[in-house]
């Protein structure tokens, strides 16, 4: 089973790391359906780069992952013109995003890898992972752990407030 699922950056934390990434503290638990297929996640969380320096992303990875593998991450920026209020799983590769999908469909479509992409600082903008993962029925993952460094070689991290699993009965 292959997932996707946007996630958004959030904070950092190390003495000699930068702070420039912040969003919702509030946990929450995505269930991906075990049907053999892949699946995508949307819409699970947002953040901001609130530093005075762009940042970028230098790894992505799942923590305490059991039986899920971290298969791709991308990007996508959101802004004002932009708001994503909805969120869900889609099947498919690509997904089947539906008719009245087409605002979900359209940050599909504009991801890019998470690697190496740049968040800019204080433009209100909002960065949201795009993670695929791979797992059976019972697999399951603490959040993500995004690493960055900011342009005068400072690095920071952010642990999401997402968990997931994957099970026949979402």
């Amino acid at each position: 089973m292959t997932a996707l699922l946007i996630v958004a950056l959030l904070g950092c934390d190390d003495s000699d790391q930068v702070d420039a990434l912040t969003g919702p503290a509030s946990e929450r638990e995505i269930c991906v359906p075990a049907d053999g297929g892949p699946s995508y996640v949307v819409g699970v969380a947002t953040a901001q780069n609130t530093g005075d320096a762009p940042v970028t992303i230098t790894s992505v990875e799942l923590d305490g992952a059991k039986g899920l593998d971290l298969v791709d991450t991308s990007v996508v920026t959101l802004g004002p013109d932009r708001p994503v209020g909805e969120f869900g799983v889609w099947t498919g590769d690509p997904p089947d995003f539906g008719p009245d999908d087409a605002d979900v469909e359209a940050l599909w479509e504009d991801r890019t890898p998470a690697i190496g992409a740049t968040i800019e600082p204080g433009d209100g903008a909002d960065t949201n992972f795009i993670v695929q993962l791979h797992g059976a029925d019972g697999a399951s993952s603490g959040p993500l752990r995004v690493e960055y460094e900011d342009g005068d070689s400072g690095a920071g991290s952010w642990t999401s407030n997402v968990t997931y699993r994957v099970s026949s009965t979402c």
